[in-house]
């Protein structure tokens, strides 16, 4: 039953991070955080052009911080929430869950097969 507990906490995780778009975010703080760099170095501009620019690069990775780290947080509350219902069903305790989850070999499985599947989904998509 802990696997099955387990594999449905894994799934919800993923489902998360899709549904929350945690990995767009993280592109667009890249993104923002080089266009900032690009602009301080920029010897076309003056240094008020400069502070101005990265005032603006400042705000808009403020912003997506605090967006990155809300996504995570109802990310890692949803992956939580099958844990959490099978433990109030009698099922299986939240620790014996966590500790199995915590497993090297099973961390290391799940890693594979997640980064598995997005390898192969990109090959998909790419080819069409």
């Amino acid at each position: 039953m802990i696997t099955a507990i387990a594999i449905a906490s894994i799934s919800a995780f993923v489902g998360a991070l899709l549904i929350f778009d945690v990995a767009g975010t993280g592109v667009r703080i890249l993104s923002t955080a080089k266009k900032g760099f690009e602009t301080i170095q920029d010897e076309r501009l003056d240094d008020e052009a400069r502070e101005k620019a990265s005032r603006h690069a400042s705000i808009q990775l403020a912003r997506l911080l605090g967006s990155i780290l809300i996504r995570c947080t109802f990310t890692l509350l949803i992956s939580f929430l099958p844990i959490w219902l099978a433990a109030w069903a009698g099922l299986a305790p939240v620790a014996d869950v966590v500790n199995f989850l915590a497993r090297w070999d099973v961390l290391g499985i799940t890693t594979l097969v997640i980064a598995g599947g997005f390898v192969a989904t990109r090959m998909l998509w790419s080819s069409r």
